[in-house]
């Protein structure tokens, strides 16, 4: 019998009708099942929240009576916040939703960009206004209107 090469003798012996092990060119024995490597134990840091946002734009945002939206202003102490040329936007991570850019003015600073905030704690919800570094407690909103 002349030699044939490895592929060629395997199809010729199946056709045949010859048991046929396919383990290695060559007719090889397989190799013996390798051992799982041993887990390690790694202290394992949780990577920080992604930040991501909702498509769309908030179109208002009701707090009790009071309405902030494209046509209405709402103010907290000396501030009085209403929505920038464009509407804002809702940025989220599991703990905090973020609404932003919001138009802040105040008579003693004039016009800076600022956020709403609302953090799910342990306490339950709380909203701040983030403004000129200042962190003002708001009442929450009871919702938010968006526009996709």
């Amino acid at each position: 019998m002349r030699a044939m090469k490895p592929g060629v003798a395997a199809f010729a012996l199946w056709a045949l009708g010859a048991p046929l092990l396919l383990a290695g060119c060559g007719g090889d024995p397989p190799p013996p099942p390798r051992a799982a490597p041993a887990p390690m134990a790694m202290a394992m840091t949780p990577p920080p929240p992604m930040v991501q946002k909702i498509p769309g734009m908030v179109r208002s945002i009701q707090f009790g009576g009071a309405v902030l939206d494209g046509a209405h202003t709402v103010s907290w102490g000396s501030w009085t916040a209403g929505f920038a040329p464009l509407p804002p936007q809702v940025s989220f991570t599991p703990q905090m939703r973020t609404i932003a850019p919001i138009s802040c003015s105040s008579a003693g600073t004039g016009m800076q960009t600022c956020s709403i905030t609302i953090a799910d704690g342990v306490e339950g919800k709380s909203c701040a206004l983030l403004v000129d570094g200042q962190q003002i407690a708001i009442l929450c909103p009871d919702s938010v209107m968006m526009q996709f």
